[in-house]
C-alpha cells in the first residue's frame, strides 16, 4: 500500500484546518453541532474508496511508473518533477514523511471536504461499481481542477478560499523553509497542490454521480 494515513487521521486533519479557518474568516464550512454525527459516512466511503486510489497515490510519490495516460507520471509525480527525484524515498527520511504526508493529506482533503461541506445521496455508494468509478475519474485528474470550476461556481468559491488558507499556512511555508524552493518554483507548487486538491473534489462528484445512477 502507498497510501499511509487512515480514514479517522483524515478526518481530524480536516476538522483542525477547517475549524482554524472558520475563525480566521468569515465562511461556515460546516455545522460544529452536528459534525460528529455526519463525519461516520465519509469516514465509511473514505475506508472503502482508498484502496482504489493506492495507484493514484503511488505516481504522485514516484513509486508508480506505468499510466496509458501520456505524461502522466511526468505531471503529476511529485518527485520527478519538482525534486529531479524518482521517489520520495531519495530524500532525507523527515522530509520524505512530511512530503507524503502532504501529498495525501492535500488529495484526501478535497475529497472530504466536498463530503462535508456539499450535501449529496450517498448511502448507496457501497452499490457503485468502484472500478468504473475510478477509471472514469482518473482519467479526468490532470485537469481536475478547470473540471470542477465549470461545475458550480459558487460552490468552486467556498472551495477555493479554502484551499488557499490551507495552502498558505500549511504548504508553503515547507516549500519555502524545508525545501528552499524559489518563488517561480513555489507557484508551480501551488499549481499542482491545487489541482491535486481538486482531483480530491472531483472523485467526491464522481462519487455523487454515481450514487444518483443506482
Amino acid at each position: 500500500m502507498y497510501t499511509k494515513a487512515d480514514a479517522a487521521q483524515l478526518i481530524l486533519s480536516y476538522s483542525i484546518i477547517a475549524s482554524s479557518f472558520v475563525n480566521n474568516t468569515s465562511e461556515d464550512v460546516f455545522d460544529w453541532d452536528d459534525f460528529k454525527n455526519i463525519e461516520q459516512l465519509p469516514r465509511d466511503i473514505l475506508d472503502k474508496l482508498m484502496p482504489y486510489c493506492d495507484d493514484f497515490i503511488g505516481i504522485i510519490k514516484g513509486y508508480v511508473n506505468e499510466c496509458e495516460i501520456w505524461g502522466f507520471i511526468r505531471t503529476m509525480s511529485f518527485p520527478k518533477r519538482f525534486l529531479k527525484l524518482e521517489t520520495v524515498d531519495e530524500l532525507p527520511k523527515n522530509q520524505k514523511e512530511e512530503v507524503e504526508r502532504k501529498l495525501e493529506q492535500t488529495f484526501f482533503l478535497g475529497l472530504i471536504f466536498h463530503f462535508l461541506v456539499w450535501d449529496g445521496t450517498r448511502k448507496k455508494f457501497d452499490e457503485v461499481n468502484l472500478d468504473n468509478l475510478i477509471k472514469g475519474w482518473f482519467s479526468r485528474t490532470l485537469l481536475a481542477d478547470k473540471h470542477c470550476k465549470s461545475s458550480n461556481k459558487q460552490a468552486n468559491k467556498l472551495t477555493q478560499s479554502f484551499f488557499s488558507y490551507y495552502y498558505d499556512r500549511s504548504l508553503e511555508p515547507f516549500f519555502q523553509d524545508d525545501l528552499k524552493f524559489g518563488y517561480l518554483k513555489r507557484g508551480d507548487c501551488f499549481a499542482y497542490f491545487h489541482n491535486l486538491f481538486y482531483a480530491g473534489v472531483l472523485l467526491g462528484i464522481h462519487l455523487d454521480v454515481a450514487t444518483l445512477e443506482q
